[in-house]
């Protein structure tokens, strides 16, 4: 199975645990989503604050959108403690 990994996440840990899991990642530009495992899964990854922001302004469900457009298994991670997503330590669009 083909893994890809958005080249802006190539900073993060994650392709490195991908690379120990499954071996062989390729890392490049995806125009839509973070990680496209094979041709049916496509991956958006949020950081607790990420998500948050995202869901103040809206981004989220025009990410989620394209996600669901374009591969038949879209997914949406959020990465961290979800229990910051209850109690966020400063508010969101201020």
């Amino acid at each position: 199975m083909r893994i890809v990994v958005d080249a802006n996440e190539s900073r993060s840990e994650l392709v490195e645990l991908l690379q120990a899991s499954w071996g062989d990642v390729e890392v490049r530009r995806l125009p839509v989503g973070d990680v496209a495992i094979g041709q049916r899964v496509l991956a958006e990854r949020k950081t607790t604050q990420d998500l948050l922001a995202s869901l103040a302004d809206g981004r989220l469900f025009r990410q989620a959108g394209r996600l669901a457009f374009d591969v038949e298994r879209p997914v949406v991670i959020q990465e961290g403690d979800p229990q910051q997503l209850a109690q966020p330590k400063t508010p969101v669009g201020y």
